[in-house]
């Protein structure tokens, strides 16, 4: 028996093909939820491992521990419902019980234009508003230093 994948990336379609070898299926599951909303990748998660053949249940869990994987870098990224995305993350199914390889995990982000240029601009601010500061504190620091100076000239005196 031998399954089958199709995939369409970057407009060319690949067809993978698995064969079964001595120890199982020679391949390593890999999720991509395609280009969506955050809101829907969940339900997207839930009804390709229902797919693949698991259980309610075991899908439910395995897409709340999915949930816990990306809650930091959603956190991070400031990611909202209405944001869309692109995931990729590897898994495994051993004994109905899923687990996800973190280390393998592609978060990609599209946010319009318009955001892109309001974060640019407020990057940009923070910079000057820290060079301004680096020169306000290098300038305290040399006045630092002549006081240091004038004190130890009077100490020398005394």
């Amino acid at each position: 028996m031998c399954r089958l994948y199709l995939r369409v990336y970057e407009g060319k379609v690949n067809i993978k093909s698995f064969k079964p070898s001595y120890t199982g299926w020679l391949r390593v599951p890999l999720f991509s939820s395609g280009i969506l909303l955050y809101k829907h990748l969940f339900d997207r998660v839930y009804r390709h491992l229902i797919i693949e053949g698991l259980d309610v249940e075991t899908a439910k869990s395995a897409v709340n521990s999915l949930r816990d994987i990306l809650k930091s870098k959603v956190e991070e990224l400031k990611i909202r419902d209405e944001d869309v995305v692109c995931v990729e993350i590897e898994y495994e199914i051993a004994d109905s019980v899923v687990s996800w390889k973190s280390g393998t995990l592609k978060l990609t982000l599209y946010k319009p234009i318009e955001e892109l240029k309001e974060i640019i601009k407020e990057r940009d601010r923070l910079l000057a508003e820290n060079r301004e500061l680096k020169e306000k504190i290098n300038s305290i620091k040399e006045r630092l230093k002549g006081v240091i100076d004038s004190i130890s000239r009077m100490l020398e005196e005394i």
